[in-house]
């Protein structure tokens, strides 16, 4: 449940021309890359959801950051 929780934080669906305003002029990024990067490098996301080595959201090199 964390994880979906976390994740759920940040769901949002834009329009595309809403979007690029977003990306052009906001100070944060989109909440979709607010999610897949810091799961994407966590371990412990891969071990929960079981997710092949190598894959979008278990990738061989990760970033740790703590």
């Amino acid at each position: 449940m964390f994880w979906i929780s976390a994740a759920n934080t940040w769901c949002a669906k834009y329009r595309p021309e809403s979007l690029k305003l977003r990306i052009l002029t906001g100070y944060h990024s989109p909440g979709n890359f607010r999610v897949i990067g810091p799961f994407s490098n966590s371990d412990q996301f891969a071990k929960d959801f079981n997710c092949p080595a190598g894959s979008k959201m278990n990738p061989k090199r990760k970033c740790q950051i703590w």
